[in-house]
């Protein structure tokens, strides 16, 4: 994935809104959705003049909560342990 990771902070409420104003600053601010109109390929260049635009516009965006994007925290979590894990076990009975 081009972007894998780089929107994990966008509230999940707040996805459409990021998305379309994405788009908007991506053809206002940069060339790459004519790039990729033209080319048809996302090549190297394009990959990291798009990860460029992401960061920029990251620091743009306001959430639904009027706070910039990067005051938004990201929750960390701890894996449990094997012997913590309780998981339910489904058995096919033959017929």
């Amino acid at each position: 994935m081009v972007l894998a990771g780089k929107l994990d902070e966008v509230p999940v409420a707040d996805i459409l809104r990021f998305e379309r104003e994405f788009l908007d600053y991506l053809g206002r601010k940069t060339k790459v959705l004519k790039t990729l109109a033209d080319t048809n390929v996302l090549d190297d260049k394009t990959v990291e003049d798009l990860e460029k635009a992401v960061v920029a516009f990251k620091k743009e965006f306001t959430t639904g909560q009027g706070k910039a994007l990067d005051s938004v925290g990201r929750e960390e979590f701890e894996a449990l342990e094997v012997e913590e894990v309780h998981q339910e076990k489904i058995v096919k009975r033959k017929k």
